[in-house]
């Protein structure tokens, strides 16, 4: 709406013709119509203007806090789910692998439980055939070496989150003479030989099984939902 300013007495017909051609509501100019009147117009199209710019910059200011506070979670859940395995600790098996090799199913190795390899006395010299998931031992190798020991462990954990090392689920691989195998952090792999089991504490750091004379290969991850479930 506009407002007229008076710069001196408004009279006669001088106010009837400024009435009469008074420009539209909005239009964004000043104009001068008498030596005397000053009209105002298009400040309420500048306000709009500057509300629509503060509102702007507000959705882009709540835009980057929004982005910035959900980054860190999404790279986490990326990172979880690009590494992530899965868990053979509670698998049974369904088959055989070989005829005259029995497949080792990793819950049978808790002391606590006393399963099958955890009963009193301890079994040994019990060809099994394992799977699970290649990593370092005492030594850490590098990726691609060729190595005859390893230790094998049902999970394999994530890229935030180590495996855990509990000593009866971890088996020391110690290949048969002449035999290497190329190092692979995390790697699922098949691994076949003379089960031994050792004494000690469950929660320590070393395990309690080895496997001698053992043979190993590289595994694929149909093979685990094709012989276990």
């Amino acid at each position: 709406m506009s407002v007229p300013v008076f710069a001196g007495p408004l009279t006669g017909w001088r106010g009837s013709l400024i009435a009469a051609i008074r420009p539209p509501a909005g239009i964004g100019f000043g104009a001068t119509l008498h030596p005397g009147i000053v009209y105002r117009v298009g400040g309420r199209i500048r306000g709009r203007r500057k509300l629509a710019i503060s509102r702007a910059q507000e959705t882009r200011t709540l835009t980057f806090v929004l982005v910035a506070s959900l980054a860190p979670a999404l790279v986490f859940m990326i990172g979880i789910a690009a590494t992530l395995q899965q868990d053979l600790s509670d698998l049974s098996p369904i088959r055989s692998a070989e005829a005259n090799t029995d497949l080792l199913k990793w819950s049978s190795l808790l002391r606590e439980d006393h399963g099958e390899f955890g009963a009193q006395p301890y079994r040994t010299a019990v060809e099994v055939r394992a799977l699970g998931y290649m990593m370092n031992g005492e030594r850490v190798p590098r990726e691609g070496d060729w190595v005859r020991e390893f230790y094998l462990l049902p999970d394999a954990g994530h890229l935030f989150h180590p495996a855990h090392r509990d000593a009866d689920q971890m088996i020391a691989v110690h290949l048969a003479d002449g035999v290497r195998v190329r190092f692979s952090s995390r790697a699922l792999v098949w691994a076949w030989g003379s089960l031994q089991s050792l004494p000690g504490d469950p929660d320590g750091p070393k395990p309690l099984y080895t496997l001698e004379r053992a043979h190993a290969q590289p595994a694929d991850a149909r093979e685990i939902r094709r012989y276990y479930q």
